[in-house]
């Protein structure tokens, strides 16, 4: 379990074939799904290590968006940000504090 801006999620496994994976919007199963009213994040327990890694920043960017009541993007931009994130968000930071030692060294 984890908390963000004051509220409990949890991870869960389940199978990959577990109705909660139903994606309604993309009428598909995915392999992974964040829940707002129960703050879960679902996995489908057959996700290798690499992947997995991707996945739980691509659900941590939707548990901190359902977290931040004002933040409210219409779900076909939702999955594009969540992606982006999940592939540059680390990337995007480690070079903001590096330019942050940067700046701040030559003052």
């Amino acid at each position: 379990m984890f908390w963000i801006n004051g509220i409990q999620w949890k991870i869960c496994f389940v199978d990959p074939d577990d109705y909660i994976l139903y994606d309604y919007y993309n009428d598909c199963m995915t392999v992974a799904t964040t829940d707002l009213y129960s703050h879960t994040i679902y996995i489908a327990d057959n996700i290798d290590d690499i992947f997995l890694i991707k996945i739980l920043k691509h659900e941590l960017y939707h548990c901190y968006e359902f977290s931040n009541v004002a933040y409210d993007l219409p779900t076909c931009y939702e999955e594009l940000v969540a992606d982006f994130m999940a592939t540059y968000g680390e990337e995007l930071i480690d070079n903001a504090y590096e330019l942050y030692k940067q700046i701040t060294y030559y003052e």
